[in-house]
């Protein structure tokens, strides 16, 4: 027979809860650390598409202004989606003790925190 579970004993398995402070300064890093990888990877992508005078937004007076809201839209969503996996280092770089969040701490911020959707 099968004893019933005691779900309370369970508690005692939980991470203890990260102070908050310590929270907040990972948060920061990490958004920090995110928008940062974006910036590199605006950059990188520049350099890929090169300064050719004819893109697919064509030639005209204000071609490269759209070329460039793209370039920056797609570094902001390859460093959301993890990007060159620099995030991580970065964020201990800053400051952001991922150690003094315990198992628990999301290695990244939420999408709510960056300004975009989730």
């Amino acid at each position: 027979m099968s004893s019933p579970l005691d779900v309370g004993a369970l508690t005692g398995l939980r991470p203890p809860s990260p102070d908050p402070a310590v929270a907040a300064r990972h948060r920061d890093a990490a958004v920090a650390a995110e928008k940062f990888e974006g910036l590199m990877l605006t950059n990188l992508l520049k350099s890929a598409f090169g300064e050719s005078s004819e893109s697919m937004f064509g030639s005209g007076p204000g071609a490269h202004i759209y070329r460039g809201f793209m370039e920056t839209y797609l570094a902001d969503h390859l460093a959301r989606a993890g990007g060159l996996g620099l995030q991580d280092t970065l964020t201990r770089a800053l400051g952001g003790e991922l150690e003094a969040l315990g198992p628990s701490a999301p290695s990244r911020p939420p999408a709510s925190d960056l300004g975009g959707e989730a």
